[in-house]
């Protein structure tokens, strides 16, 4: 994976961090006092809180993001294969948590049912496909 690719995928990943927040933002004052806290495996909300808590879903966002992006800076040089991995969930992350997000907002407002059937089979599968990928493909450091 070539650095431009770490890069777009960067970027991509950035933006969708700020779309959840955004999104939330824009809809904050049509949000209920009770919004959807969990979903189900089959993506249907089934527990409710308080209206304060979706603002969890940006702060974990915003944390996993620049964890990994701290850790992919750390990486830089000496492990290549663990920054590109660190580089997918990045955006893996950004993009799944930015939707629930998003999806949170439109159940609790009336205009979803919830996540999705796909999404936990989705999630499970953007999570540990590029981990499978990388143990696979992963090339061994020389021994010193």
């Amino acid at each position: 994976m070539s650095e431009s690719t770490i890069k777009s995928m960067t970027v991509i990943a950035l933006a969708a961090v700020a779309a959840g927040p955004s999104y939330i933002g824009m809809h904050w004052g049509l949000l209920p006092d009770k919004v959807p806290i969990h979903f189900g495996l089959l993506g249907e909300a089934d527990n409710w809180g308080p209206r304060i808590t979706v603002l969890i879903g940006p702060a974990v966002s915003i944390f996993l993001f620049v964890m990994l992006t701290i850790g992919g800076r750390s990486s830089k040089g000496s492990q290549p294969d663990a920054r590109q991995l660190l580089a997918v969930y990045r955006l893996v992350m950004g993009l799944m948590l930015s939707y629930m997000q998003a999806a949170t907002v439109n159940v609790a407002l009336g205009r979803a049912s919830g996540l999705g059937a796909w999404f936990a089979p989705a999630f499970l599968v953007a999570v540990f496909a590029p981990l499978g990928f990388y143990h696979l493909t992963g090339k061994k450091l020389p021994k010193k």
